[in-house]
């Protein structure tokens, strides 16, 4: 039919190359009894849609009228160059008589422009199909993809580099050339995110919320909320010493409340929650200062867990609050028993038994959330590695090997581990996956930098490390391989990146920092 209709030679003997101009120019075909009324084309099509709906009812029926024998297969073919063919009342249409799904010429021919003459011939070649070419059709899923990109303020485009990929996996990129990308990579959903988001129905606090961690921490779970399409309220207390980032923090949706924890009036102020994120403490300088390490992170729990006794709290700690063991391990477990080393990992545990003191008295279900170490290039153990090998000093050597862990896993993890709470409070290493030899990664750093690599003292028999197999079996593995971590910190460090000025001091051994 197509043949007699628009060619009289059949149209597979006929050269490729002219058969699809003809195609198109018969779909377009207009009868002699069209006329022009005022100026503006009037069509009658050749072809009437076989099922339109009746005028002022709901029923369908089929139309018999004006259809040439053995046209079905055509019509359908028209439709497949209109677009998807949908039994419902249509639109009133710009032209044409009521209930036809009538296109002008001009949209014709832009269909034909974008298609191509080649897959206009394909289209109307695919006898039965009903198939877009190699459009995909949208559908549900394509709709809320793009709704949450855009709850979320970010691009269309780019789908697979901003929230993560349908399988799961998040295209990364091969370095963090800027501290608006590290930013956004730092504060970047994943889909677990999102997905734990959606069955959260209370507002969240982040307490310390000024320090390394709080201001991507905050930034994610709002984002994540947005994602979801969750009203998600978050809120970010701390004192806020370091300018600028309370006001960033409320340019992003998120309300910065000034709050000084050891002030148990000033935690009053603050408004109810049902989800508590704890990182105050102080670790920098606790050697000068032991007295004021002990009230931050003895004191301040107590005032916290007595304001927020019905809600969930993932409690930040770390790994130092267990004993050193053999290098060669894989490291502590949750179930060991703590030997802290040193005035600042006793008092770490300390901030740990205050909180389980509550836990069990209040029902306050809690978390115990035993971090080491979080790197987001300006700081780290990577950081401090990479910056001795860039400027010629040696490694110390005497704590062989390190934890290492990306902040946006550390982040995420630390979100997540809210549905983990109970009471009494359940513990959690959180860590990358494996350790890495402080020889290795200054070698591999002095190779990427095409630097020699000088180290101090010899490798110890033993390091703090924690084995955090619980917490991949729980929360799944980091979105950031240990690899990738270790290429964007030598890319950070030779581009010249921004130092945050706070080491770790992962190599002492005695707890002195």
């Amino acid at each position: 039919m197509v043949q007699r209709l628009l060619h009289d030679e059949p149209l597979e003997h006929r050269p490729r190359a002219g058969r699809p101009r003809q195609l198109f120019r018969g779909l377009l075909e207009t009868r002699p009894d069209q006329r022009s009324h005022g100026g503006r084309w009037h069509p009658r099509p050749l072809l009437q849609p076989r099922r339109v709906r009746a005028a002022g009812s709901g029923a369908v029926r089929q139309h018999q009228e004006g259809q040439p024998e053995g046209s079905g297969h055509l019509d359908r073919q028209l439709r497949v160059l209109q677009g998807p063919h949908r039994e419902t009342a249509p639109t009133a249409p710009a032209i044409g008589a009521p209930g036809q799904r009538i296109q002008s010429p001009a949209v014709l021919r832009a269909r034909q422009r974008r298609f191509g003459f080649r897959q206009l011939e394909r289209l109307l070649q695919r006898r039965g199909h009903g198939q877009r070419g190699h459009r995909r059709p949208r559908g549900r899923g394509d709709t809320e993809r793009r709704g949450i990109r855009d709850r979320a303020g970010l691009p269309r485009r780019h789908t697979r580099d901003l929230l993560a990929a349908e399988d799961g996996e998040a295209l990364l990129p091969s370095a963090v050339e800027s501290e608006e990308q590290l930013e956004e990579l730092l504060a970047r959903p994943t889909p677990a995110d999102v997905a734990f988001a959606r069955s959260l129905a209370a507002d969240v606090l982040v307490l310390g919320a000024g320090g390394k961690m709080g201001p991507s921490l905050a930034r994610r779970i709002r984002r994540a909320g947005e994602a979801a399409g969750v009203r998600l309220r978050v809120i970010a207390a701390s004192r806020f010493s370091e300018p600028g980032v309370a006001e960033g923090l409320e340019r992003d949706g998120i309300e910065a409340a000034a709050c000084d924890l050891l002030d148990p009036a000033s935690l009053e102020r603050l408004p109810a929650a049902g989800d508590v994120l704890y990182l105050a403490g102080r670790k920098f300088g606790s050697a000068g200062r032991p007295d004021l390490t002990w009230a931050h992170n003895t004191v301040v729990p107590a005032h916290v867990a007595r304001r927020f006794a019905s809600a969930r709290i993932v409690v930040f700690s770390t790994g130092n609050v267990y004993p050193l063991v053999d290098a060669s391990s894989t490291g502590s477990v949750e179930t060991e028993s703590p030997g802290p080393v040193g005035e600042y990992a006793q008092s770490c545990l300390g901030r740990e038994r205050v909180f389980e003191y509550f836990s069990r008295e209040q029902g306050t279900r809690c978390l115990l959330f035993r971090l080491n170490y979080a790197t987001d290039l300006r700081y780290g153990v990577l950081a401090d590695v990479a910056r001795k090998v860039w400027a010629g000093e040696p490694v110390d050597l005497a704590v062989p090997k390190v934890n290492a862990i990306w902040q946006g896993d550390a982040n995420s993890y630390a979100f997540r581990a809210l549905g983990l709470a109970e009471s009494p409070p359940a513990v959690l290493n959180v860590t990358g996956s494996g350790s890495i030899a402080v020889r290795d990664a200054a070698q591999l750093f002095a190779r990427r930098f095409g630097r020699e690599a000088r180290f101090v003292g010899e490798e110890g028999p033993v390091a703090l490390l924690s084995d955090a197999a619980r917490c991949r079996e729980r929360l799944g593995e980091p979105e950031v391989p240990l690899d990738r971590l270790m290429e964007w910190t030598a890319a950070w460090v030779e581009a010249g990146g921004r130092d945050l000025g706070k080491p770790t001091k992962f190599e002492r051994s005695d707890g002195r920092f």
